[in-house]
């Protein structure tokens, strides 16, 4: 199980460093295609909680996971609006929470497989 946990550890941490830059980097002011931030919170909040499911063995841990996910999520977006070209907008913060809650509900139907593919590793 080391391997399964060094490679798990590592995304989350990788996932946690590229959200927080992506999140809190001056913008640029333009997007080309509509709707494109929403996806790009999504699939980073949705990264995190995968890996964070991943590493947790105790249902209540990854509930504390979850909730901390989701107000991340809400810091960040909060944060925006003191970032230059950025805005703070509820949408991303939905996107942030789907992000989670989806990543929660992969890794939970996942785990077992990526237990057995990582065991003896």
């Amino acid at each position: 199980m080391k391997t399964y946990n060094l490679v798990f550890l590592t995304g989350f941490l990788l996932c946690l460093a590229a959200t927080l830059f992506a999140s809190l980097m001056p913008g640029n002011g333009t997007t080309s295609l509509p709707y494109i931030d929403k996806v790009a919170h999504f699939i980073m909040h949705f990264t995190i909680m995968f890996n964070v499911v991943a590493l947790l063995d105790k249902k209540k841990n990854i509930v504390i996971f979850v909730f901390l996910g989701i107000l991340l999520g809400g810091i960040l977006e909060f944060a925006q609006q003191y970032v230059p070209n950025r805005s703070f907008e509820y949408s991303d913060i939905v996107a942030n929470s789907l992000g989670t809650i989806f990543g929660l509900i992969c890794m939970t139907k996942l785990k077992p497989w990526f237990q057995k593919l990582m065991k003896d590793k």
